[in-house]
């Protein structure tokens, strides 16, 4: 029967750590299409302008971060694609146009929003469920270093980065991620 697992906060290498020892202990579970995983990102020290930044990227990124997971997961209510729009974005000039953008987004989004404000985070729903340590980490990894990386942008900067096909965008993103994780994804995109 279908299970749910909560970890605790997870932080750095010992984070890691914890998620191979999980996958370890189970594997002999059982996965299928309709499970997911999610994970919540610390954003509690971004400020509004940094959470913006982040929130257009993943809005101009959609495409080329459904290279990497299965269609389903693409087509599942439970992560679909960004409900907002640039409009939305340019909208937000304050801490209170920024709380307003996320309390009208819809929890299962591919990056929910709304987990903001209630965990000061940003939660990523879109991979499909895995007990393979390495899948799980490295997706850890890559959005960890992408967000670090955005926040810091303007959105001028965001705009220039992504405003182009999948294709540049993987370069932006590998540049971003390093070698080794550039690496394992260009050999999963779905093309």
């Amino acid at each position: 029967s279908g299970m749910e697992f909560v970890s605790p906060i997870l932080y750095g290498d010992e984070g890691l750590t914890e998620i191979e020892t999980l996958c370890e202990a189970g594997r002999n579970w059982q996965i299928h299409r309709t499970c997911g995983y999610h994970v919540h990102f610390d954003v509690t020290n971004e400020t509004w302008k940094s959470l913006r930044s982040i929130a257009y990227a993943y809005l101009k990124t959609y495409a080329l971060w459904s290279r990497f997971i299965s269609d389903y997961r693409c087509t599942n209510s439970m992560c679909a694609g960004p409900n907002y729009s640039i409009e939305d974005i340019l909208d937000i000039h304050s801490a209170e146009d920024w709380d307003y953008f996320v309390a009208r987004r819809d929890r299962f989004e591919y990056v929910n929003w709304r987990a903001y404000l209630v965990h000061g985070t940003i939660e990523v729903r879109m991979h499909d469920a895995s007990l393979n340590a390495e899948e799980i980490c490295n997706w850890v990894k890559c959005h960890a270093r992408f967000i670090d990386f955005v926040s810091s942008c303007s959105r001028n900067d965001i705009k220039d980065l992504f405003s182009c096909g999948t294709e540049k965008q993987f370069e932006v993103l590998s540049d971003i991620i390093g070698k080794e994780l550039s690496e394992y994804y260009a050999a999963r995109a779905v093309q």
